[in-house]
């Protein structure tokens, strides 16, 4: 049976898809995406690998689809608390990490899964894809953060676009020692200290030579 065109799905053919990418997630995220096959995706969905089949061509697209959905949701919730911060660029940047590292606590499946990906995902077009779409907006998003800050007299002149790989690089680095050694990892207390080490230098006025 050929999988389902997105663009033919009906109301019931998206929820399908959609729960199969929650339980793909929930499955990656307590298995490891290595130890995760399309049989155990089916019994934790309580249905036929059949199903699968029907909706994605094979375990590949399927997890493309994971990581649309981790990346979409992600970016949904940290730009919500941005867009409600005030109209200051240090503290829509600030809202910035604190959202980052909230997304994390409230969703430690999606972390988990999302870290496992980077490192296993074996298919050399999404692994490409997932690194441009990862990082190339959260970047291009903060790098505009920091030059309306820049315009406004707010933020001390930096390379915009360094400064938004490497606070994104603590967020995720972060991110992947928590998954990693949760007992180690106080994320909040690593959320206050990030806000402070980079509300000092967005807020110097020290130029990179």
């Amino acid at each position: 049976m050929a999988p389902r065109k997105p663009e033919k799905m009906t109301f019931i053919e998206e929820a399908r898809r959609k729960q199969l990418v929650e339980v793909a997630i929930d499955t990656i995220a307590s298995e490891g995406f290595m130890n995760t096959t399309l049989t155990d995706i089916a019994r934790r969905a309580d249905i036929s690998k059949g199903v699968i089949s029907y909706h994605f061509e094979n375990k590949d697209r399927l997890i493309e689809e994971v990581i649309r959905t981790l990346l979409r949701t992600s970016y949904e919730f940290i730009h919500a608390r941005v867009a409600a911060a005030p109209d200051d660029m240090p503290e829509k940047i600030r809202a910035y990490i604190r959202a980052s590292f909230d997304y994390m606590m409230q969703n430690p499946a999606r972390a988990a899964a999302q870290v496992d990906l980077w490192g296993s995902f074996v298919s050399a077009e999404a692994k490409h894809d997932f690194n441009v779409t990862a990082y190339d907006p959260c970047r291009r998003y903060l790098s505009a953060l920091i030059v309306t800050g820049q315009e406004r007299g707010t933020i001390g002149a930096m390379p915009s676009l360094i400064l938004a790989a490497l606070i994104q690089g603590i967020i995720d680095g972060m991110m992947m020692q928590w998954v990693f050694a949760p007992e180690a990892i106080n994320l909040t207390d690593c959320a206050d200290h990030a806000v402070r080490m980079v509300n000092a230098y967005l807020t110097s006025h020290l130029s990179i030579t």
